[in-house]
């Protein structure tokens, strides 16, 4: 009896034990995929829903995470009028800021946007929460400058009328974890115009002119 009593009771301490060290291993590694390598993974092959579009997550932008770096200077360059069913290439370009990577997030509200390269994407479910915006495919490392440059396209909507570009710039020092970087955002708003019709007697000034040496 005495013998049996000794072992239940060590056999009791063994399985507590156990049952603590487990739950102190799930907690750590819910933690982890919350705070750390989860983030830092997820985000180093781009997020949406983070380029500053006020249509979702109330226009917030990469420092909803990144935070306590140098903050950077964001532009969008591109044409700012073109015809309907047009196809246009525009920059997103972070300068300043830690200036040694960067990833990106671009969203609109009317036309599509096209990846420009191996270091974009266009997102898609299942992988990403928003369809259709432009993310980052990898950390892009700073060029000689320290700028971090993305180029990309836009297909302009069937119809005209105006188009707000949304993008955001995250400057990151490319170290593991989301401290030490900082973003920025811009907007471009682009005209969408109907194709002109253009009638033969608009050709005769230049017709002339080429006739005639002017």
């Amino acid at each position: 009896m005495g013998r049996e009593s000794v072992d239940n009771k060590g056999f009791g301490y063994w399985t507590g034990l156990g049952i603590v060290l487990a739950s102190a291993a799930i907690a750590l590694l819910v933690s982890v995929t919350a705070v750390g390598p989860g983030v830092v993974h997820a985000f180093s092959h781009g997020i949406t829903g983070r380029s500053g579009n006020p249509g979702t997550n109330e226009g917030t932008i990469c420092t909803f995470c990144h935070r306590s770096g140098t903050i950077p200077t964001v532009t969008l360059g591109g044409p700012l009028s073109v015809a309907v069913g047009s196809t246009s290439t525009y920059r997103l370009t972070i300068s300043g800021g830690q200036r040694s990577g960067g990833g990106l997030d671009v969203s609109v509200t009317g036309g599509t946007l096209l990846s420009g390269g191996a270091d974009t994407r266009i997102s898609a479910a299942p992988r990403d929460v928003i369809d259709g915006e432009l993310v980052h495919s990898g950390t892009k490392a700073a060029d000689g400058n320290g700028n971090v440059v993305f180029d990309f396209g836009w297909r302009a909507p069937p119809s005209a009328g105006s188009v707000t570009m949304y993008g955001a710039g995250n400057s990151v020092d490319r170290s593991i974890g989301v401290t030490g970087d900082n973003a920025a955002s811009a907007t471009l708003i682009i005209t969408v115009l109907e194709a002109a019709s253009i009638s033969p007697q608009a050709f005769l000034p230049l017709l002339l002119r080429n006739s005639e040496g002017w």
